[in-house]
């Protein structure tokens, strides 16, 4: 009946185990999508990136030649206004996508460092989880071999 019972319980236990090596690896494989979708806002925030700068270059293009334009009709005043007007525009709009891009990069950068805490985390429980499977197994093995060895001592015993 005893040894009914121990069997009962180690059965319990290297399902419990095994549930919670499941949950382990369930919250694993959702931490590691999460981290891949964060990195992959991250690269098309570089990429708009890259394409605002470019705009920005066809701005100061713009408005090099308008300012350009304006020197030829010897109009000193109001190629000062276009160029200071215009100038401190882009500079100011250049300024505000980069706070945007670093609010954001700094939120993704926040996700993605609690992503592999709970990633490292979620390993660490795994690891444990198997490490008690293991001691679960050891221990239903060394108390298998209780009967046998009684049962060979009586044998002995009637040699």
């Amino acid at each position: 009946m005893d040894e009914l019972m121990d069997s009962y319980s180690q059965t319990k236990l290297k399902e419990q185990a095994e549930d919670r090596t499941n949950d382990a690896i369930k919250r694993a494989e959702f931490a590691e999508n999460a981290h891949e979708n964060g990195l992959g806002e991250h690269w098309e925030l570089i990429e708009k990136h890259t394409v605002l700068e470019g705009s920005l270059r066809d701005h100061i293009d713009r408005l090099i030649s308008l300012s350009s334009a304006t020197w030829q009709k010897d109009n000193a005043v109001l190629s000062r206004a276009l160029t200071t007007g215009g100038l401190g525009q882009l500079l100011g709009s250049q300024g505000e996508l980069l706070a945007d891009e670093d609010r954001a990069t700094r939120g993704h950068v926040e996700k993605l460092r609690a992503m592999e805490l709970e990633a490292y985390s979620l390993r660490k429980m795994l690891k444990e989880a198997g490490v008690k499977v293991d001691a679960a197994q050891i221990n239903g093995c060394s108390q298998d071999v209780g009967p046998l060895r009684k049962d060979l001592a009586m044998r002995d015993a009637e040699l």
